[in-house]
């Protein structure tokens, strides 16, 4: 919690978890009475309104509630456990992939992919061992998120995956890593990345990493079903590749 202070600190996840299932900015009012916080509306809101002075809020217009900013989401993922498991429905069709997968490594990375981005309904990117392409799967679920406040975002998005070459050093950056990565809007390096979020984790076969597998999603990202899938598709990835290779 750092300074914040308990009460904050809960007052800031109540606000970042409204937004991400709602789209909506966050009021005081609205907080008081869906979340027992034990203090007023009017405590909520000075609260909220000293979370701005700090960075981890702002208000879209003077009338309106609030909505999290970059640092207001990197203080909600950091606190998600790294124990959390993928929703029950998203542990199935992972098993299920992964009980029968494609004899072919390539086809196993390209379906892994092409899995994550069908139950996350993001898009997904993958880099295969020793390659100089990504896999890239579910760029319509970029085109068609509506999280993406302007077309210009998704118009870099599409532009930068197609030229590949700043999505793979990214991605073989994360390789190094042993967990997953996120990073998000202003925290990514590339410029076009900057009004979005990854989950990147790497794969391998025993403790050599090969690759790397991530979602691509707007900066209001379901961080915990997306962080618990990736690492959970990357540790069977991994356990794959390794089986195959005998």
């Amino acid at each position: 919690m750092g300074t914040l202070g308990e009460r904050r600190a809960a007052i800031l996840r109540a606000v970042v978890s409204g937004y991400i299932r709602t789209g909506d900015p966050i009021g005081s009012a609205s907080l008081a009475s869906r979340y027992r916080l034990g203090v007023s509306a009017a405590t909520i809101r000075n609260d909220m309104a000293a979370l701005e002075k700090l960075g981890f809020l702002r208000q879209p217009h003077t009338s309106s509630g609030r909505v999290p900013t970059d640092r207001g989401y990197r203080f909600y993922v950091d606190a998600i456990p790294s124990t959390q498991a993928p929703p029950s429905q998203w542990r199935r069709s992972i098993a299920r992939y992964f009980g029968e997968p494609p004899r072919d490594p390539d086809e196993v990375i390209r379906g892994a992919a092409l899995l994550l981005s069908r139950i996350t309904r993001y898009g997904a990117v993958a880099q295969p061992p020793l390659s100089a392409h990504v896999v890239v799967m579910g760029t319509a679920n970029i085109v068609g998120e509506e999280g993406f406040e302007r077309r210009e975002t998704v118009r870099g998005l599409l532009e930068v995956l197609e030229e590949e070459r700043d999505v793979l050093e990214l991605l073989r950056r994360l390789v190094a890593e042993s967990h997953v990565v996120v990073q998000i809007g202003t925290e990514n390096p590339i410029s076009a990345l900057r009004e979005a979020s990854i989950v990147a984790a790497p794969y391998g076969a025993g403790d050599r990493p090969l690759g790397a597998i991530a979602v691509l999603g707007p900066t209001r990202m379901h961080y915990r079903e997306s962080i618990s899938t990736v690492r959970s598709v990357a540790e069977h990835l991994g356990q794959t590749i390794e089986r195959l290779a005998g």
